[in-house]
Parts: C-alpha cells; sequence; structure tokens
C-alpha cells in the first residue's frame, strides 16, 4: 500500500517529506493500531467517531450489516480507543444522538410486526 500511495503523490509532484507526513498520518488507524503522530491520532479518533454516527447505522441497516463487532467495540471506544478530549466530547453527543436512533428503530420494527 504504502508503495501505491507513495506513487499516487509523486505524480502529483509533492515533496518525499509531505508523502511521508501523510502516510504516517493515516496508515495506523485501525483497531488494533497507535497512531505515531497529532495527524494521525486525529483521523483515527475521527475514523472511530464515525461508528457512532447515525447515518453509518442507517446504511448497516439497509445493508443488513452483522453489528457485532461494532457493538463489541462500543463500550471502549471512549475511555479506551479516543484519544482527544474534543473527540470524546462529539462521541458523548453522537452517542445519545444513535440510541434515540436506535430506539426510535426497535419501536418501529415493533408496530410494524404487531400489525
Amino acid at each position: 500500500m504504502q508503495k501505491c500511495y507513495k506513487k499516487k503523490c509523486e505524480i502529483f509532484g509533492y515533496e518525499e517529506e509531505l508523502i511521508q507526513k501523510c502516510y504516517l498520518a493515516i496508515y495506523k488507524h485501525s483497531w488494533k493500531e497507535s497512531p505515531e503522530t497529532l495527524e494521525g491520532i486525529v483521523i483515527r479518533d475521527a475514523d472511530k467517531i464515525d461508528f457512532v454516527g447515525i447515518d453509518r447505522w442507517k446504511e448497516c441497516i439497509q445493508k443488513n450489516c452483522r453489528f457485532r463487532k461494532i457493538i463489541e467495540r462500543l463500550p471502549i471506544t471512549r475511555n479506551e480507543i479516543l484519544k482527544l478530549d474534543c473527540s470524546r466530547e462529539i462521541f458523548d453527543r453522537e452517542i445519545g444522538k444513535l440510541v434515540g436512533f436506535l430506539h426510535d428503530e426497535i419501536f418501529e420494527v415493533d408496530k410494524i410486526m404487531q400489525m
């Protein structure tokens, strides 16, 4: 992946130093990785906050995705995964919205099933 990324950046004329900084910011944002730069932490936190976004859940519901992995990681996301205080504040706000959305979805399904 690094070679492919580097080649694409070189096509656009980016300097090696900038290519390396960008690569370091994005390559370690999976659940098991720890970013090495502040930029990487920001990208990783943003990526993980997306897991509590209503739009993501709507898409998963429509596509009948499996939620097990996401649900398993939600309890540790705020305190163990997110590194920035502002990320935790966003998470707290968004998780409340998600709970409300899922509550409404569940009760909507219950109404349909009772008909």
